[in-house]
């Protein structure tokens, strides 16, 4: 049973997220098959990703997947228009599959429709390189950054 005291904060704090609402990311450095998962997770409710690539695991796996896809975003359509967009993606899993990145996976099918839902959504991805300087900005900046996925970009103090 819960008190009238709980039940009005948690509305109370139900209406100020809608006022404020909390910016979140999920930031992958390696990681196993939990970690992807999380992943899932995040991209399909629109949060933003950030990887550190060459920390290997998922991390390392994810950029190798999405790293074509964001070289040629700006090619192709913001809306899936013809479904171009989606044999892309399509088209990249299949490479991905045949280059051998999956051969240490057990549950190759699992896997793949795992990656599927992060590779249509390649666009809510950061990728930092750790031979990037950008990636000492980014554990500088993370606990207070938010990123626009559409830019992938970070969201200036001044942006709404």
């Amino acid at each position: 049973r819960v008190s009238h005291a709980r039940r009005a904060a948690a509305q109370l704090c139900a209406l100020w997220l809608t006022w404020a609402p909390i910016p979140l990311v999920t930031v992958v450095v390696q990681g196993g098959p939990n970690t992807l998962t999380t992943v899932v997770s995040s991209v399909v409710t629109n949060c933003p990703v950030l990887l550190v690539k060459e920390s290997g695991g998922v991390a390392q796996m994810i950029a190798d997947l999405v790293e074509p896809l964001l070289a040629e975003a700006e090619q192709l359509p913001q809306y899936d228009e013809g479904g171009a967009r989606s044999r892309r993606v399509k088209q990249r899993l299949v490479d991905f599959r045949k280059e051998g990145h999956l051969r240490h996976w057990p549950d190759t099918e699992k896997i793949i429709s795992q990656l599927t839902s992060i590779a249509e959504r390649f666009h809510l991805i950061v990728i930092f390189s750790t031979q990037d300087a950008r990636c000492a900005e980014l554990w500088a900046q993370a606990p207070l950054a938010s990123f626009n996925p559409q830019t992938r970009a970070p969201l200036a103090s001044s942006d709404p």
